[in-house]
């Protein structure tokens, strides 16, 4: 070793001798820089240039060789030894998903929240819609759109088109109707299926809606068996997926059953997928991750769990999630993953944590089991292009992997020859995973997807990526970037030129240009950059146009309007100088902070999103200042231990940070009117009122109360420390006037309809005693496995135990779960104690904070110690009771059932234990039980108003 002046020298001498003559060259390297393999190569690559100038001196610089054969054989085939024959080459996944459905019938498929389907209930449904389909003349190839929020519903629907031989496009509800209305009329679709909910987004289009009435009734006429289409070929089309394009359009993608299976079949065997397994699906329908998270587990015979938007980008409850439905397999995107599991750890039961989307950081995980593989691929090559499992004892970024099965990687220089080791290139790809073009896009499809021969002659379909990549030595890829205008904000691939060209499209616009910068905590954005004609204040005016014709994501956090734009000497646009005129995009009337709340509230913004605290109006929306999803809980963490009370429902429902500000000042002054929650957007009356269980919470009733919009609206009716109040009581009716007033404040005449899970039953039972006290009506009441009467009363402590179980949906805590001293305490400290310990233990507690969860102790103490009076109530229409089959004893309930409520009753029993009564079949029961009666009720209603 030497001290060198330079990081790199090449010393060359001319030596003149007949015998050992010629020019000798040697190296001198910064060791810190440069390893002696890269140097080698070097070496070998100046002698080709040398040798071959020698032999013919007329040659272009960039036709030189810079490979010997040696290294042209290992980067054209050794690096991409990916064959592999699964046996399936030729099957469309609609035909392996009906051989997993001879093997496991009865195994659960699909779930999303209360509502699973069965392997053989899935096969079904869909079978029944694809020979709807067939019979309104689908055939192969042909599109046909969906339009869906994910659900059990979507997923049937995407099979039901593939068993139909034709292919699914994915319409993502929550895309500007411009945007949509362009993807349907430029795949012109043989058919648009939608449900009731979003078939209202789409205009002038006819649509097939799922869930009306009257076609799911048509429905149940067609028959259930395998539809047998003629001439079904992997080759055929299994779906199209809508990308952003740099002409100011988004492009469809047209990926084949042949390239889907691949991907499917090398992630069954990569990731060990079984039907023992459980897999999340985060992802939204638009994004084409969503192809990957649904079919590679439903052919392998596996679990998939539909994650609620509620719950998929807050990461304590996503986690919880995965723990309580003890989940396998995960996709997260990159940046949703590292602000997940920053602040919690892997469930112990994720085997594959699977990422991909942008630059990962972290390397896997130091305390857990889980393997963390970062992914790479582009839509044109059916999502997964490269793997790479992370390891934990790197110290570097994790490269994006090696190609897989059947997947060739090439990186190309920009005259389209292979590149050595560490050299940048253009990654280009090749295999059974390429889409077959962009749809009704010829010309575009020529310039991407190309036949090109390689120096050694050999052909290879291509698909030009535009990503810059780099080999390491040891095969593995790394991202280096892009070599155009598209980037990756948030995992979504978004061209730079869309946006300007609808920017430049809007009359205000006379130039624009959009660049992504970052903020010192890594987070990217987009900024917009405009000169506008000479009307003023244009800003908001531009964000509400870009709202009607770009997804959310696309929309640029900041907007700054230039006289004109800066260039550089050579005449273009000058983008280190437009970065440092970045602003925020606020209400140009700039309105500062009027309070403590309002100061502290802009301290934190300024702090999380990298801004001037200055420039940060209190008009100004949480969104429209470079806020989003997946810097929310942090934000609201922090707020909330500075004493802003806020969640973060409230900065998607407040239009301004002042709004937060105030609603979290009106939540002061509570109501009983707080404790009614709307379930469903039904406008049929009279409602159906429905209360809570122990834990307080009427989260339970969600699939019920959505599924019975059509026939009446649904109100929970949920604790009061909920809303942040400690409500004592010491007897039942005191609660029930509590909850009675909030019933007639919404609904001021009878009848009334009224019911209660669990212990909310027995409260229900005592609302109806008051309301029929004042002479007002009860014509119908539903109870889900409650009893009347109260079990035999426990010491205080046990039924704190009972509390914090129910509450984290557990049967019986394990005796560990708090210290070993507790039971020594005054009951004060044990609520204190346990507070304190279910926030710690319990990853969806997190919501809470001490003080709330107290409030929830204490109220749930009252209630299973609360002095009871009851008196058979007289119900002028019917009662209806379901009973969990292992849940408390049949005579137990129905023995009781009478001193409480004097009414024909049907008593209903529902497969499963007390804690799932909302699920799969016994849901289903519910519901058309419950529409039957609502339908009946109404009817008699009805009639004895026509026959007065």
């Amino acid at each position: 070793k030497v001290t060198i002046k330079y990081d790199l020298v090449l010393n060359a001498t001319a030596v003149f001798a007949q015998e050992e003559g010629g020019l000798y060259c040697s190296f001198e390297y910064n060791t810190d820089l440069f390893k002696l393999q890269s140097i080698q190569h070097f070496a070998a690559s100046l002698q080709l240039i040398l040798e071959a100038i020698a032999e013919d001196a007329s040659q272009k610089i960039n036709q030189l060789p810079i490979l010997n054969q040696q290294q042209t054989q290992q980067l054209l085939y050794e690096r991409n030894e990916t064959a592999i024959n699964y046996g399936t080459e030729d099957c469309c996944l609609q035909q392996l998903f009906e051989q997993q459905v001879l093997i496991a019938a009865d195994n659960t498929a699909v779930a999303c929240e209360n509502h699973s389907l069965t392997y053989q209930q899935l096969n079904n449904k869909a079978n029944q819609l694809a020979h709807y389909l067939i019979e309104q003349g689908i055939k192969p190839n042909d599109i046909i759109g969906l339009c869906f929020e994910r659900s059990t519903e979507m997923i049937t629907t995407m099979l039901a088109i593939l068993k139909a031989g034709a292919a699914y496009l994915p319409l993502d509800p929550s895309y500007p109707p411009d945007r949509l209305a362009y993807m349907i009329q430029d795949s012109q679709l043989k058919l648009l299926i939608s449900n009731k909910k979003s078939s209202v987004l789409i205009q002038g289009q006819t649509q097939l809606i799922i869930d009306e009435a009257r076609f799911v009734e048509t429905l149940r006429t067609y028959k259930n068996s395998n539809p047998q289409v003629k001439g079904l070929s992997s080759r055929q089309l299994a779906y199209v997926i809508y990308t952003s394009g740099s002409t100011g359009k988004p492009k469809g993608v047209m990926i084949e059953h042949k390239a889907l299976n691949n991907l499917c079949q090398w992630h069954i065997n990569a990731y060990e997928v079984s039907p023992n397994k459980r897999a999340s699906h985060l992802a939204s329908i638009g994004f084409d991750a969503a192809v990957w998270e649904v079919w590679p587990y439903l052919i392998a015979g596996a679990q998939l769990h539909v994650i609620s938007d509620e719950t998929r980008l807050m990461p304590q409850k996503l986690i919880h999630v995965f723990k309580q439905k003890g989940i396998t397999h995960a996709f997260i995107p990159t940046a949703l993953l590292e602000a997940a599991f920053t602040l919690f750890d892997a469930p112990s039961s994720l085997q594959y944590l699977l990422t991909g989307g942008e630059q990962l950081i972290r390397n896997g995980f130091s305390h857990s089991k889980t393997r963390l593989i970062n992914h790479y691929g582009p839509t044109e090559a059916t999502v997964v292009a490269s793997s790479y499992t992370t390891n934990v004892s790197e110290n570097k970024l994790p490269p994006i992997g090696k190609p897989i099965a059947n997947i060739k990687a090439y990186v190309l220089d920009r005259n389209r020859n292979l590149v050595g080791n560490n050299v940048v290139g253009e990654l280009y790809l090749a295999g059974v995973g390429l889409a077959r073009g962009y749809l009704h896009q010829q010309q575009l499809t020529r310039q991407n997807f190309i036949e090109h021969r390689f120096s050694d002659g050999s052909t290879q379909r291509l698909y030009k990526t535009g990503d810059l990549v780099r080999y390491r030595h040891d095969g593995q890829l790394e991202y280096m970037g892009r070599c155009d205008q598209q980037v990756k904000i948030r995992g979504f691939r978004i061209e730079l030129s869309e946006i300007e060209y609808c920017l430049s499209s809007l009359p205000q616009v006379k130039a624009s240009v959009v660049v992504v910068d970052e903020n010192s905590q890594g987070n990217k954005f987009l900024s917009a950059f405009v000169t506008v004609q000479q009307q003023k204040d244009v800003v908001e005016p531009i964000k509400t146009a870009l709202k009607a014709l770009l997804p959310s994501y696309m929309i640029p956090s900041f907007i700054t309007e230039l006289t004109q734009l800066p260039i550089t000497e050579n005449g273009k646009i000058d983008y280190k100088a437009l970065k440092s005129l970045a602003k925020p995009a606020c209400d140009l009337s700039y309105l500062p902070p009027a309070n403590k709340k309002e100061r502290i509230l802009v301290e934190v913004l300024a702090k999380e999103l990298q801004l001037d605290t200055a420039s940060i109006s209190m008009h100004a929306n949480f969104f429209d200042i470079g806020g989003h999803s997946l810097i929310l809980l942090n934000t609201v963490k922090q707020l909330n231990d500075k004493g802003i009370q806020c969640s973060i429902k409230s900065f998607y429902e407040c239009e301004s940070l002042r709004e937060i500000c105030h609603l979290q000042q009106n939540n002061k002054n509570k109501s009983s009117s707080d404790c009614l929650i709307k379930l469903n957007a039904s406008k049929q009356q009279p409602c159906l009122f429905l209360l809570h269980p122990l834990s307080g919470r009427v989260d339970c009733f969600n699939q019920l109360a959505k599924s019975l919009e059509e026939c009446t609206r649904v109100y929970g009716i949920q604790a009061p420390y909920l809303s942040r109040q400690n409500h004592e009581f010491y007897n039942m009716k005191q609660l029930a006037r509590y909850y009675t007033e909030a019933i007639i404040e919404q609904q001021a005449q009878g009848p009334y309809r009224i019911g209660g899970y669990s212990i909310g039953g027995l409260i229900a039972q005592q609302i109806s005693e008051l309301l029929i006290a004042k002479g007002l009506e009860v014509e119908y009441f539903v109870g889900f496995d409650c009893l009347m009467e109260m079990p035999q009363k426990k010491q205080a402590f046990e039924h704190l135990q009972e509390i914090v179980a129910f509450a984290i949906g557990e049967h019986k805590l394990a005796e560990n779960f708090f210290p070993r001293d507790i039971a020594s305490r005054n009951l004060e400290e044990q609520i204190e104690i346990a507070a304190k310990t279910a926030i710690a233990s319990v990853a969806h507690l997190n919501d809470f904070d001490e003080k709330q969860l107290i409030y929830g102790l204490k109220f749930g103490l009252n209630l299973l110690t609360a002095k009871i009076e009851l008196s058979a109530q007289h119900i002028s229409g019917k009662s209806v009771l379901f009973i969990a089959e292992e849940g408390i004893a049949k005579t137990s309930v129905t023995s009781g059932w009478s001193k409480g409520i004097r009414s024909a009753t049907d008593v209903i029993s529902i497969a499963g234990d007390h804690l799932h009564i909302f699920e799969g079949e016994g849901l289903n029961k519910m519901i058309n039980k419950i529409s039957s009666d609502s339908g009946a009720l109404t009817k008699n209603k009805k009639q004895q108003k026509n026959n007065k």
